[in-house]
């Protein structure tokens, strides 16, 4: 196995982070490297020893189980809150999805220690794909592109392939024309220009997700539809 285990480093080294579409392609290899390794070798021990491996290795293995299926129970719970608020959307809309960081103090999930799991910004970034399937609601990165899916030609100037929900900071420049001339316009490497450039004029609804109810900035096109207890709903007032 030593001629394929170094074919492996290599193309682990290689890999570009996008590959036929596909995100973080550089991280896949090296995360099934170890296991690999494990299969290749030959470990020979005294059964005391190897008895106390395969207990450890069953305990770690049980505490992972527990905190993960706990973790999913709590984010299950978050989840269908913002499916049952996600009912003010009119069907056909389009969502905006800006999403604020987690602070520290807010990220600890009920019943589980902080040294197992804490609640994941990214867990979030495709909260809209919920509203897809209940209020068929399109939002801009929904996997456009590189799958089946396409945009309708509506749809296809605030779509992107390759993109994140907006920060606050971002929604709150671009609703002023004056400073959201100093935002980055500028295509991606698909030359896909921003979705939000113009989102007082081209989205419907706004999930602003702040995980800690901070209070939101004046933003005279928002008219406030839903408050969750990590997220509010807006409507977009167009003036």
């Amino acid at each position: 196995m030593r001629l394929p285990l170094a074919a492996m480093i290599v193309v682990s080294l290689i890999m570009p982070n996008y590959a036929s579409g596909n995100w973080s392609a550089d991280i896949r290899l090296p995360v099934t490297l170890p296991f690999v390794i494990i299969a290749s070798t030959n470990f020979e021990a005294p059964r005391r020893v190897l008895v106390s491996i395969a207990g450890a290795a069953l305990l770690a293995f049980g505490l992972r189980i527990w905190s993960v299926s706990q973790t999913w129970r709590d984010y299950d719970r978050l989840f269908s809150e913002f499916r049952t608020a996600s009912a003010v959307i009119t069907p056909g809309a389009r969502l905006l999805v800006v999403e604020a960081p987690i602070a520290e103090q807010n990220r600890r999930l009920p019943g589980v220690p902080t040294g197992f799991a804490k609640l994941q910004p990214v867990a979030f970034i495709h909260m809209g794909a919920l509203a897809v399937l209940d209020r068929a609601a399109f939002f801009p990165y929904l996997f456009t592109g590189w799958t089946t899916v396409a945009p309708t030609l509506r749809n296809e100037p605030v779509a992107q392939a390759v993109a994140v929900p907006m920060t606050p900071e971002e929604l709150v420049m671009s609703a002023d024309p004056e400073q959201a001339k100093t935002l980055d316009t500028s295509p991606n490497f698909l030359g896909e220009r921003p979705y939000g450039r113009n989102w007082p004029e081209t989205f419907d609804f706004v999930l602003w997700m702040d995980f800690g109810g901070a209070r939101k900035p004046d933003i005279t096109q928002l008219l406030p539809l839903k408050t969750g207890s990590f997220f509010n709903i807006y409507r977009i007032v167009r003036h």
